[in-house]
């Protein structure tokens, strides 16, 4: 028996959504999660036959699934097959959310195709329990490549169509991003150009998928319009667009309006009571992210009274769901309400499923629980290496510089992690604009940063890398050891001093080595009178007297000169 024929036996809707998987799992396995996920939906309404289902379980999936295994019409087996179509399904709608490339999209998909073909034979052995199952084959169905795809959007105008292979060029202009830290990635021209071109179409065959009244189309024109893609005069249209979803029962579409309200948009005024009102209706259909949101939102008492049972209820749905967001937001409620050994060990483990998934806040976290000695069998090294990921993180970035910086100063006792702790200082202050809490945590440390930099300075001075690094951090602070608020602008002052050096050096026919003082006095944050000190004792010796390579450094730091400025 072949598992299409299977699947009709079941129901035509099951068939339908199973045909519409198996035939695009390989063109556009987003598409076949989100097919397989209607499979598991309509496979738990095909097992509850005669059982009256809760109103709150007729969209949800997770309910669903949940109520069947306490009436005992599953079994846990049929429930982890039951999740992974309604995992992996919420996984392909955002794959971006869950922090996932291309081809694992395509494993998800085939794990899911799997779990679907089981559920199909459990669920026919339940309705024809007199029948004889014989072995099920795959179907030789013919898998639609993309270009069927485009040639029925293209030119027969099929709305699905239309979608798919809109979503499809999307997903396209992605891969050629990073996976992370989108802010520091410059296109080529030609790669600009490649993505302008590619949008444009899926604009294109999105639009006549929504002329159809196909709402999953009308949901992502409406998103790209919003996102400007098409101009700051089509924002307005965008946001309309997806409130049309919204209406019409999209939950995608829902849940952004809840965003829209929460935050405030171009045409919708900030509102929690309707952010709440449309996240409870995405989250009724089992939408993770709304989910997630709902939970915070409830906890704080946004948009309506505090609802903490339902707050950690919707919270541990979202994890549970794979969402990294909501395996943090529960690993947070979790900790910050954890009073026994067992629960800060329950709340752990959903963080390290958050950091699995890259999700930047739980790599954060992570990261200060190491520097703080939380974590057995973890060292700074550890935590240094998931702060430099969250350098990458527009979330993250500005506070994984502050914590580094602050590690650096306080605990490190070289000189390149002093440098490196003031750099990070700059970028954390520039990158705030001078404001906020992380700004003024950053004018906290800096000044006596700066002072211990400029202290130590001169026993660098015949090491000509060290010393340049110095010279250029320093140069971005002023005598108070305040970071500057524009590096380009002062690296612009640093390249026009440097020139007019060059200038009063050519004009007195001297070598800068012979008066040191040409260069501090037009760089005057650094410690001019001990410098020169210091530097005209190097100078004296080292210059023009040989220095044995076991004598003491004449940097008057007590160590032998070979293991000190010799090299």
């Amino acid at each position: 028996m072949l598992d299409t024929d299977l699947a009709d036996a079941l129901s035509p809707q099951i068939g339908r959504h199973y045909r519409e998987a198996l035939t695009h799992i390989e063109a556009v396995p987003a598409h076949a999660l989100s097919q397989l996920r209607a499979c598991a939906h309509l496979i738990c309404d095909s097992l509850a036959k005669g059982i009256s289902l809760p109103a709150s379980a007729a969209r949800d999936l997770g309910r669903k699934i949940e109520y069947l295994l306490q009436r005992g019409v599953i079994n846990t087996s049929i429930e982890n097959l039951l999740e992974t179509l309604r995992i992996n399904g919420n996984k392909g709608v955002h794959p971006e959310k869950f922090v996932l490339a291309p081809q694992q999209l395509g494993e998800l998909a085939h794990e899911s195709l799997s779990a679907a073909q089981r559920l199909l034979e459990i669920c026919f052995r339940r309705h024809y329990p007199n029948q004889i199952l014989a072995k099920v084959e795959n179907s030789n169905l013919k898998l639609i490549n993309i270009q069927g795809i485009i040639y029925q959007a293209a030119v027969e105008r099929d709305p699905e169509s239309c979608y798919i292979a809109g979503k499809w060029l999307l997903s396209k202009i992605k891969e050629h991003a990073p996976a992370i830290d989108a802010n520091d990635y410059t296109e080529t021209i030609d790669q600009m150009l490649s993505n302008q071109a590619l949008r444009e179409q899926a604009i294109l065959w999105l639009n006549h998928g929504s002329s159809a009244q196909h709402m999953p189309s009308t949901y992502e024109y409406g998103q790209l319009l919003a996102q400007c893609f098409a101009g700051e005069e089509k924002i307005s249209l965008g946001e309309g667009l997806i409130y049309k979803a919204a209406q019409k029962g999209h939950v995608e579409a829902q849940n952004q309006m809840g965003a829209y309200h929460l935050y405030g948009s171009k045409i919708f005024e900030k509102d929690l009571v309707e952010a709440r009102k449309y996240f409870e209706l995405a989250a009724s259909d089992d939408n993770p992210m709304a989910l997630a949101q709902l939970g915070y939102m409830y906890k704080h008492g946004w948009g309506g009274p505090k609802d903490e049972i339902a707050a950690l209820e919707c919270t541990k749905k979202s994890a549970e769901a794979g969402y990294p967001q909501g395996q943090y937001n529960f690993f947070v409620h979790l900790w910050d309400d954890g009073l026994s050994t067992e629960q800060n060990s329950t709340a752990f483990s959903w963080l390290q499923k958050a950091v699995k998934q890259n999700f930047p806040e739980a790599l954060l976290t992570m990261a200060n629980l190491i520097r703080s000695n939380m974590i057995n069998g973890k060292n700074f090294s550890d935590a240094e290496k998931l702060y430099e990921q969250c350098l990458h993180y527009p979330e993250t970035s500005s506070k994984a510089r502050v914590e580094l910086a602050k590690h650096y100063f306080y605990s490190s006792r070289e000189f390149k992690h002093l440098l490196i702790a003031a750099a990070l200082i700059q970028e954390c202050y520039e990158r705030e604009k001078g404001e906020g809490k992380l700004s003024q945590e950053c004018l906290s440390i800096s000044p006596s940063l700066i002072t211990k930099i400029r202290n130590e300075l001169a026993g660098f001075a015949l090491d000509h890398k060290t010393f340049e690094n110095a010279f250029l951090v320093l140069q971005y602070f002023d005598q108070n050891g305040r970071p500057c608020l524009n590096r380009m602008t002062k690296s612009r002052e640093i390249y026009n001093n440097i020139m007019n050096i060059s200038k009063k050096i050519r004009s007195k026919n001297h070598p800068i080595q012979n008066d040191p003082g040409i260069l501090l006095q037009n760089f005057t944050n650094l410690p001019t009178v001990n410098f020169l000190n210091h530097f005209k004792n190097i100078k004296e010796h080292s210059l023009y007297t040989k220095v044995g390579r076991n004598e003491k450094c004449p940097c008057n730091s007590g160590k032998k000169y070979k293991h000190c400025c010799s090299g």
